[in-house]
């Protein structure tokens, strides 16, 4: 077959770490290296010519716990799963090895891109793309794990559970399907749904686009899963899904909060600093009345009620202070708040 053709420039791809702590707003890097921009998991020439698409899964209950990873190299010919663990919440990683391997039917070629759900009985599910060998055809399985992660089995008999343009995968996802997310969440009916998001297009004129499938009762297999309602013509809007109900409703709800958060604070970018200005006055004309008023009680020297400053009497500036601080507050408060 020969050596496998040279990577694009930025195809050397290895694995770095940032950390939020806005809810996701902005991140920082904390990575390998002194300024932390450094890979956490560098590319292994024994496992392929990149390592890329990292997805963490967390322990169920402790943070401290041991973490694993999940990520896919190509070798020039194939595609390959691997996995690595971390003591340190990501900063290392160890026990790198392959966990899915190229399969003998849709995923010939490999596989690549996946996401990983925990099942109510703490079990993980994976939905994966695959690649067939020569026809180079994206189609999504499933495997499922047992170990927290440390060994992997293609369930359906390794057979596919979405296919381009086919079953629940409405038209316009017929040339391509890929790139899954999946999240489950608890049903109405009392047990989990998955929620599968994926990308997707018609044709090589189209745009790639992004979708949702849903399983009610939680398997995985190809009979399982139902296309949003309104979506068989087109792809979903993430923000105005017509299935953002029940099991969903919360983090839809979350959703829309950080959303209105995030407008309001970019329709008034002065509140912030108005109200400080107001505390600031405020806490100002308040400590030193209270602060004069102590020195005259216990008999400070030189200390008086009458004390003035440019001839206008202290306590009177001390209490303009106060008075100026509430008036900006609450001007602020009543002049920048939604009140829709």
């Amino acid at each position: 077959d020969g050596p496998p053709p040279p990577l694009p420039k930025g195809g050397a791809m290895r694995i770095g770490r940032a950390i939020s702590v806005d809810e996701g707003r902005t991140w920082v890097r904390q990575g390998s290296g002194q300024d932390g921009r450094g890979p956490v998991l560098e590319m292994d020439p024994a496992e392929g010519l990149f390592s890329a698409w990292p997805r963490v899964v967390p322990p169920a209950n402790d943070p401290e716990a041991e973490w694993r990873m999940l990520y896919h190299t190509f070798n020039g010919t194939h595609w390959r799963v691997f996995t690595a663990t971390s003591r340190d919440q990501g900063l290392t990683w160890a026990n790198r090895k392959p966990v899915l391997e190229p399969g003998a039917t849709f995923d010939s070629m490999g596989v690549g891109t996946r996401a990983v759900a925990r099942r109510p009985d703490g079990s993980l599910v994976m939905v994966y793309e695959g690649v067939e060998k020569g026809s180079g055809t994206h189609r999504l399985g499933a495997a499922e794990s047992r170990d927290g992660g440390e060994s992997w089995s293609r369930l359906h008999g390794g057979a596919p559970i979405v296919s381009p343009g086919e079953g629940a995968a409405p038209p316009w996802t017929k040339q391509v399907i890929g790139t899954p997310f999946l999240v489950s969440l608890p049903s109405p009916s009392g047990d989990h749904e998955l929620r599968l998001y994926h990308c997707a297009k018609a044709g090589p004129a189209s745009n790639m686009s992004i979708g949702l499938l849903v399983s009610d009762c939680g398997d995985t297999n190809q009979g399982a899963w139902r296309a949003v309602d309104g979506t068989a013509a087109g792809p979903i809007s993430l923000l105005s899904a017509g299935e953002a109900q029940g099991g969903a409703q919360g983090v839809d709800q979350g959703s829309d909060r950080m959303k209105q958060r995030l407008m309001a604070e970019s329709k008034y970018p002065l509140k912030a600093p108005l109200l400080a200005v107001s505390a600031i006055l405020g806490g100002k004309g308040l400590t030193d009345a209270a602060i004069t008023a102590i020195k005259v009680a216990v008999g400070f020297k030189g200390a008086s009620l009458a004390e003035e400053f440019l001839g206008v009497p202290v306590l009177a500036i001390d209490g303009l202070c106060v008075a100026a601080g509430v008036a900006l507050g609450a001007w602020t408060w009543e002049n920048t708040r939604d009140k829709s």
